[in-house]
């Protein structure tokens, strides 16, 4: 890994699960927020199961990277591109369910439909009991740099200002309901963050 790279430890999901007693075919739905490569690489290990036959994603997203992301070889220009089709198409055993925008999933639990980073990211609102309300941004805001404010862009965003409006759509909830944001690329937070298999009530 690249000196200075702040992930130095390499987990893998199947490993994860187990330590809360879990495997693939336990998981019931399957979001990704977003289908660059580092999102969706673990794709393939769901082929076949129930949550793989019914993957959540933005009807925008996939239209993006299934007709616009030509990025079979992982070697081409990720920096710019992230989306490695290989990695989400083509795989038996998998299909998607597609959304547009906010979606409700329950009570307490919301697709938010973020653009900018990608044209379809998603993040994840979740209101808990103990916890109260929290939004997953996943690479919507990076991190509390990103966050602001300013919101500061990152280094890549397929589209600014769309990117700068999710950020303030998830200003706007966090104020209004006093919630946190937990950031996806954040070193000084995810230090504070509880980790599997720890959980948050």
């Amino acid at each position: 890994m690249a000196e200075g790279y702040p992930i130095h430890e390499h987990c893998d999901l199947k490993e994860k699960l187990a330590e809360l007693d879990l495997t693939v075919d336990d998981i019931d739905m399957l979001i990704i927020s977003h289908l660059y490569f580092d999102h969706a690489g673990n794709v393939r290990m769901f082929r076949g199961t129930k949550a793989g036959k019914a993957i959540i994603v933005q009807e925008e997203e996939a239209k993006n990277a299934f007709f616009y992301g030509n990025k079979d070889d992982p070697a081409l220009n990720l920096y710019v591109n992230g989306y490695v089709r290989h990695e989400y198409s083509g795989l038996d055993g998998i299909a998607y369910k597609l959304v547009q925008g906010d979606v409700k999933l329950a009570d307490d639990l919301e697709l938010l439909l973020l653009p900018g980073h990608t044209p379809g990211t998603m993040g994840l609102l979740v209101r808990t009991e103990q916890t109260g309300t929290v939004i997953f941004p996943a690479d919507a805001i990076y991190n509390s740099i990103n966050y602001g404010p300013p919101t500061v862009l990152p280094g890549m965003c397929a589209r600014p200002v769309e990117y700068r409006a999710s950020v303030d759509k998830c200003r706007k909830i966090l104020e209004a309901e006093k919630g946190t944001l937990f950031f996806s690329h954040d070193v000084n937070s995810y230090k504070n963050y509880k980790l599997s298999p720890e959980w948050y009530d």
